[in-house]
């Protein structure tokens, strides 16, 4: 391997130089080699049974760390500077809600249909607290796609009244893109389903799972909300300006039972092109009252982290931080399939650390920058987990680039999404430059995107970074992730395309 130092100046990305270093970088041997059995092993561990969903603060979760760690110290990673060993623990704080004042109730006409919280029906996590009456709007998907032509809320009046909307988004559509086809797109997140609801001046936001998507048990757990801080759950709430709530199919159906229509038909109707406007509720009123503890109860939690010093005695203090979150949503009580095992969110993302761990290690003579290898706890209740690894202060001074990947197992048809947010640094050129070798299909956006994975806590603090994903699909936080529906050699190719970027940004140079 060619050793690298710092030079002065811009590198010349795309440029004849560069394919010569690239071309140095990528004679690995076969010790270095990433292999899609080796990725198959790590899934399926982290997302079987046996770990529960890896809720944090849960054994399932804990086990999954431990795993970990255990293939960090095998690798041969050293602890980050000042840690002792590859735990890096941080405290969380959780609130839950007071049942007697979390309460739903619809009114139509004389009849009055009470839901019982955690059986019929669950606030959401970013739902604001407080209470709100109104009258009921059937609002279909509750998405708003101008790029598809494409609006549930065109024509309806939904000012200061609840909206009734069906999870996921339209199955079929006038072309083989709409909606991306079989990927989902982000118009199927419930918070994005919520801000669009805030948006058009709704009050409050009901979600039912679309029949489409099964009938199987239904999780109506009260999701507790987590903070960094017992006193109040402030600057980084995941709260947003609207009572939100997800109900039970059986309830939405007694709603709807009111139209003549079921849940099945006003889907498959939706999907052929009935406008939301065309199905009215009558004398539908909700009253919503959601109400969180005051007190927060303190609970461990833990990022696993570990390196790869550089050579170079300046640039060593540089990191190159790969990261990917470790934890999922748990799982229930019910009959049939109550474990979210999170095979592609994230044990996909977490394979590949160890992956590159394992084979950067026999890339350490080229390495000037540190790499520096860490899987996050609490992504799924607010990015908590790479929030507190920022809050150690010399985190965000040795971060030299973050590269993050959060599902990176699925949709082998369609592009990898590549995010990026470089400033001066063009990202996008050394990806594309290193993808030479690849040949990946490659959708770039320049955007930190909401807050949904944890490249944002580095990025809103100016850290370059790359974010690799591959999509939204059907299994999204749902109990049907599982390891044997990844595509590992796809997995094993986008690997490969980061593991020529971490080499190039390692090598020393500046781009």
């Amino acid at each position: 391997m060619v050793q690298f130092i710092k030079r002065p100046g811009r590198f010349p990305i795309g440029g004849f130089v560069l394919f010569l270093i690239i071309g140095s970088l990528t004679c690995s041997s076969p010790d270095t080699e990433i292999s899609d059995e080796e990725l198959r092993s790590y899934v399926e561990f982290l997302a079987s049974d046996e770990l529960e969903g890896r809720m944090v603060g849960t054994s399932g979760c804990t086990r999954a760390e431990q795993y970990i760690a255990g293939e960090f110290k095998d690798i041969g990673l050293k602890p980050l500077p000042g840690e002792e060993d590859f735990f890096i623990d941080f405290t969380l704080y959780r609130r839950g809600y007071e049942e007697e004042k979390t309460s739903l109730e619809i009114r139509i006409g004389d009849e009055r249909i009470e839901a019982h919280p955690g059986i019929d029906f669950r606030p959401f996590p970013f739902s604001s607290s407080g209470i709100k009456k109104a009258n009921l709007v059937f609002a279909g998907y509750g998405i708003s796609a101008p790029e598809y032509d494409y609006d549930d809320y065109k024509g309806l009046e939904v000012t200061d009244k609840f909206v009734l909307v069906l999870r996921h988004e339209p199955a079929e559509g006038p072309t083989e893109d709409y909606f991306e086809g079989s990927a989902y797109t982000d118009h199927s997140l419930f918070t994005k389903k919520a801000e669009n609801a805030y948006l058009h001046g709704a009050a409050g936001m009901l979600l039912t799972t679309d029949p489409a998507s099964g009938r199987g048990a239904e999780d109506l757990r009260l999701t507790e909300t987590y903070s960094l801080s017992p006193y109040g759950f402030g600057p980084y709430s995941q709260e947003k300006p609207i009572l939100a709530a997800h109900i039970s199919q059986d309830f939405a159906a007694k709603i709807i039972e009111q139209t003549g229509f079921s849940l099945d038909e006003i889907q498959k109707a939706l999907d052929s092109g009935l406008k939301p406007t065309e199905l009215i509720l009558k004398d539908a009123v909700v009253e919503l009252q959601i109400e969180r503890l005051k007190e927060a109860i303190p609970l461990s939690a833990h990022n696993l982290g570990g390196i790869i010093e550089g050579n170079h005695p300046q640039l060593k203090n540089e990191w190159i931080l790969l990261g990917a979150h470790h934890d999922h949503i748990g799982s229930f009580t019910g009959e049939g399939d109550t474990i979210y095992n999170g095979a592609d969110d994230n044990a996909s993302g977490v394979s590949g650390i160890l992956a590159l761990a394992r084979s950067l290690s026999g890339e350490r003579a080229s390495l000037q920058r540190s790499v520096v290898f860490i899987t996050f706890g609490a992504e799924e209740v607010g990015l908590l987990g790479s929030r507190a690894l920022v809050n150690m202060q010399f985190i965000p001074q040795r971060v030299k680039y973050m590269i993050n990947l959060d599902m990176i197992g699925r949709n082998p048809d369609k592009p990898v999404q590549v995010i990026t947010e470089g400033n001066a640094v063009d990202l996008r050129g050394i990806v594309e430059s290193a993808n030479e070798q690849s040949g990946l299909k490659l959708r770039f956006s320049n955007s930190k995107r909401s807050s949904d994975s944890d490249h944002y806590t580095f990025g809103k603090l100016g850290i370059p970074f790359l974010f690799f994903f591959t999509g939204v699909h059907e299994d999204y936080h749902g109990t049907e992730d599982h390891a044997e529906k990844l595509y590992y050699y796809r997995m094993k190719r986008i690997l490969d395309l980061v593991r020529e970027v971490i080499l190039l940004l390692g090598s020393g140079l500046e781009f």
